[in-house]
């Protein structure tokens, strides 16, 4: 893109924009708004793909689901005030969940702040501790030194590899840029901005050598790698205990070659893998193993134990989504060692139990400790036979019918789920029903949701966004309270010809409460915690331009409807009404 010399404004836009483009960008979510206008403008001529959408609280999630599907960075652009406000929780789950945005608001200049300029309010560090970088960009200056310049174009450089997690875990990165009027491209005599250009040898014909180019080029680091030592170590006291349980929670296996690795180490060392539905270890290579367990989390609900405590529990991502193997995680005597290994140091440990914790890549790990293991000739392994006895009785031989309960619809979808098919889960209780109703399977499907905050705040936009940037079949299951969340957001995906299925469960209100001791006190439970919503989802769907079907929990009829969901070819609301 050319750069727009119109006046200051126009300048320091379009060169940050073009270098985010140069620097790989993967796409810019705008809310319309006035104090924006120079981001918005610079973007709109720019190569990167453009999405307007005018509710900064859905655009936010729409970039985080865009940022997650592609495992790039993203940019989402506000207007001041409370426009900025409202990107607030999408920021909290980017940080929590290490997704990549770019969070860009624009700002009054300084002698307005404190003056009850209109929608002027502190900025500056507004997300605190949310963000992997906070930056208040100096304010465009009418004739422009050849440094200021350069800054400009590091900025834009650095900013994306903070948001890539080159110093941190990847993660939001929120940049305040103060812009006075005019605001549009207008042509303002005395802003020399073609001047300062060539000065800093940014005029076009200076420049074209660099068309691709950027002016940082940001060479990524080396995913760590394991002390050799300590996994030498590690690896003869694993050899050595055989009552071992690998526990995958949501972002183990973050690629097949992780899912290959886990399964490669688990069947070494005859460990059964107790395997989220988020981990990338329940579907796909990990499998194969025949060592992956997925309705054990329900036979851990029911109060299944097996015969002994483990001597060792390997960790690796996040806690677990599952009550019961929480429950059974933390009851587990201080006998047991914790081995933990996250990707980029973080602490996930709630219960504070690990005696070892790596910091390294999980295929790197993972392969490291099962090329250090020392020889073994094969032998059975009671404490994993029992896992897979209770595994296999953990299952019915086919779903229920008619159904019980809205969990075996999780069942359905992902049994009928094409290869490399994106499964979306809202939190409370659709997530938890991926976790107890969806069997292991090789073939490769992609399970995702919000658990950075596990909130359920702009699920539908954060799943269209996803499907947007998947480009493959893509259904989410969905709470009626998670939908009414964020209702709005069915403006999405018809705008954008993203053709995403989505199956409501209509229990009409708050049922994960129920799982809570608060259930069993009346009247404060229904009044407070259930909320009956009683909403028909058609007419907000039929309006929004979705197609629309409704079926009753017992319809017969509901399995086809349910794996037909994943070939649709437009925007498709499934309302599934289940009894209270």
């Amino acid at each position: 893109m050319d750069l727009d010399l119109s006046n200051r404004n126009t300048l320091w836009a379009s060169l940050l924009v073009e270098e985010w483009q140069r620097a790989g960008l993967y796409a810019a979510v705008l809310a319309p708004g006035s104090r924006s206008t120079p981001l918005a403008v610079a973007f709109s001529r720019a190569r990167v793909p453009v999405y307007v959408l005018p509710d900064e609280r859905a655009a936010g999630f729409f970039a985080l689901g865009l940022a997650k599907a592609a495992r790039s960075v993203v940019a989402v652009v506000t207007t001041s005030g409370t426009a900025t406000a409202n990107l607030h929780p999408a920021v909290f789950e980017a940080h929590h969940s290490h997704v990549p945005l770019l969070v860009l608001t624009a700002d009054r200049p300084a002698e307005l702040q404190a003056s009850g300029a209109n929608q002027t309010a502190d900025q500056v560090k507004l997300y605190g501790s949310a963000v992997r970088w906070f930056h208040q960009v100096a304010a465009p200056e009418a004739a422009a030194r050849p440094l200021l310049l350069r800054y400009l174009r590091a900025l834009a450089a650095r900013s994306l590899a903070h948001a890539l997690g080159w110093a941190a875990p990847p993660g939001p990165v929120h940049l305040n840029l103060p812009f006075r009027k005019p605001l549009e491209p207008t042509p303002v005599p005395e802003d020399r901005a073609a001047e300062a250009a060539r000065a800093a040898g940014l005029a076009r014909a200076d420049a074209r050598q660099a068309e691709a180019e950027p002016y940082v080029r940001l060479v990524p680091p080396r995913p760590p790698a394991p002390d050799a030592a300590a996994v030498a170590e590690l690896a003869a006291w694993l050899r050595a205990h055989p009552r071992g349980l690998i526990v995958a929670g949501p972002g183990a296996c973050p690629t097949p070659e992780a899912a290959t690795a886990l399964a490669a180490l688990a069947q070494a060392l005859g460990y059964p893998i107790l395997a989220d539905p988020l981990s990338g270890a329940r579907y796909g290579p990990a499998v194969a193993s025949g060592l992956v367990l997925g309705g054990i989390s329900r036979a851990l609900s029911a109060g299944w134990q097996p015969p002994q405590p483990p001597q060792v529990v390997v960790h690796l991502g996040a806690p677990p989504v599952g009550f019961g193997p929480l429950r059974y995680l933390a009851a587990l005597p201080p006998t047991t060692r914790a081995i933990a290994v996250t990707a980029y140091g973080q602490w996930n440990d709630p219960e504070f139990r690990p005696g070892w914790r790596f910091w390294a890549a999980p295929e790197l790990w993972l392969s490291a400790v099962q090329a250090a293991l020392p020889p073994a000739e094969p032998s059975p392994n009671p404490w994993a036979q029992a896992w897979l006895q209770a595994e296999a009785q953990a299952w019915p031989p086919r779903p229920p019918q008619p159904l019980p309960d809205e969990g075996p619809i999780a069942w359905h979808l992902s049994a009928s789920a094409p290869p490399d098919a994106l499964l979306v889960a809202s939190n409370s209780l659709p997530v938890r029903h991926l976790d107890e109703w969806t069997r292991p399977r090789i073939a490769r499907l992609e399970a995702a949701a919000n658990r950075g905050l596990s909130g359920i705040d702009g699920v539908l936009a954060t799943a269209t966004g996803m499907a947007l940037a998947a480009q493959r079949p893509t259904v989410l299951l969905i709470g009626d309270l998670a939908l009414y969340h964020d209702l709005n957001s069915l403006w999405l995906a018809p705008r954008l010809g993203v053709p995403l299925a989505a199956v409501v469960l209509n229990n009409n209100g708050g049922r994960i409460f129920q799982r809570l001791p608060i259930a069993a006190h009346e009247p404060p439970f229904t009044r407070a915690f259930r909320v009956p919503l009683d909403v028909d989802f058609a007419g907000p769907a039929q309006g929004f331009g979705w197609r629309y079907r409704h079926y009753d929990l017992h319809d017969p009829q509901l399995p086809t409807a349910l794996a037909r969901l994943w070939h649709v070819d437009q925007p498709t609301l499934l309302e599934i009404r289940v009894p209270w």
